[in-house]
């Protein structure tokens, strides 16, 4: 188990990652306390995955990102991927606070991009509590050119502790789907408050996307 917010020490985000990582090779893996606050475009763990990355089986418990004016791209696991995959990544009691107009926040990828795959992941009593951001989802904020996002679950694991507050674009799995983007075989089980396109999975489907089952 390791906890990044330890004796008060902030973590610094990743960039830009390539390649595999595949902590079953290592041990059985968590993150806890993860904790992110501070200037940067893409924020996460992971600021980016990169081209042709793999991430999957990890865990979050208790995550923290209070966001900040530079903040742009947001999500616990990494604020954008391009053509990457995401696979069986699960958080718990996750919050992530703060935004301004146009922020993308996803809870466990801001934005996926260009043939990104998320998939068999979930996301448990997290709060995102961002009233001005534009793009918001409790997997992604918004996926775009062919991306997919398959088998996940958002909800609750402990009473009612699962909600989503944002401005437009808000969906229970993902706030915008651009062009040719498929969401499917997901559930929801989320409180969700924002001001026009707002969806249990998705907020907003935009250039031929698809939603199935």
């Amino acid at each position: 188990m390791i906890t990044y917010n330890a004796n008060n020490i902030v973590y610094n985000s990743i960039i830009i990652i390539k390649g595999i990582i595949d902590p079953k090779k290592i041990c059985n893996f968590a993150i806890k306390n993860m904790y992110l606050n501070t200037d940067a475009d893409y924020w996460g763990l992971f600021g980016m995955l990169d081209a042709e990355s793999s991430v999957k089986d990890l865990v979050f418990i208790n995550p923290v990102i209070e966001m900040r004016p530079k903040n742009y791209y947001t999500g616990v696991l990494a604020g954008m991927s391009m053509k990457a995959t995401v696979d069986n990544i699960h958080i718990f009691n996750a919050k992530i606070t703060g935004s301004k107009n146009g922020t993308t926040i996803g809870g466990v990828i801001g934005e996926a991009n260009y043939y990104s795959t998320i998939k068999s992941c979930s996301v448990n009593d997290i709060i995102i509590d961002a009233p001005m951001a534009e793009y918001v989802g409790g997997i992604v904020g918004d996926t775009r050119t062919t991306s997919n996002v398959n088998a996940c679950y958002v909800g609750n694991l402990h009473g009612n502790n699962t909600s989503i507050t944002a401005g437009n674009n808000v969906g229970g799995i993902v706030g915008e789907t651009g062009q040719d983007c498929e969401v499917s075989n997901c559930k929801v089980d989320v409180a969700i408050t924002g001001g026009y396109n707002v969806g249990g999975l998705v907020g907003y489907s935009n250039g031929r996307g698809l939603i199935v089952n």
